[in-house]
């Protein structure tokens, strides 16, 4: 019995997963893939909704002080990047996700944005995330359909343990 225990327990243990400079520690237990679509790391859930959901994360290649207030300013801009793109693959943007600044538990700040699109008859949401980490400067995308809210909370869990390799 004590051995099915702890083999039960090592089955629940979180997986960190490494890539060149940076870690995710993956304590939802989603499946890990790496250098997926030209993507060091993303991340899926199980099917819901007949769909997974996903989290993707990758370097910027940016070091030093990096000014945000673009980010928090420009929702115009933002806006019209997504129409165009969404022009291109017959979508329709139902809505935008403002600017939104908070801190993860290891303390890296997060810049995010997003949307949310109709796209060959599914709503979805995405949001974009700029992740500040030392110097360094790393990029994280969601995506899920609008129905499967509850990913949110697995998102901000792997967002909350990102860390990096800080100079």
């Amino acid at each position: 019995m004590k051995l099915i225990l702890a083999l039960f327990s090592l089955s629940l243990a979180a997986e960190v997963v490494r890539v060149k400079d940076f870690s995710v520690n993956n304590q939802i237990n989603w499946e890990a893939k790496q250098n997926m679509f030209s993507l060091p790391l993303l991340f899926f859930s199980e099917r819901v909704n007949g769909q997974a959901s996903n989290i993707s994360f990758s370097g910027t290649g940016l070091d030093g002080d990096l000014d945000y207030t673009r980010m928090k300013n420009d929702e115009g801009g933002y806006k019209k990047i997504k129409e165009n793109f969404l022009s291109k693959v017959n979508g329709e943007l139902i809505a935008l996700i403002p600017y939104e600044k908070k801190t993860s538990t290891l303390g890296h700040t997060l810049h995010s944005q997003g949307m949310a699109f109709r796209l060959n008859g599914k709503t979805y949401q995405e949001k974009s995330y700029f992740i500040e980490c030392g110097k360094k400067h790393f990029y994280a995308k969601t995506l899920r359909l609008r129905e499967n809210k509850a990913h949110d909370e697995k998102f901000n869990s792997l967002l909350d343990q990102f860390d990096c390799e800080a100079p």
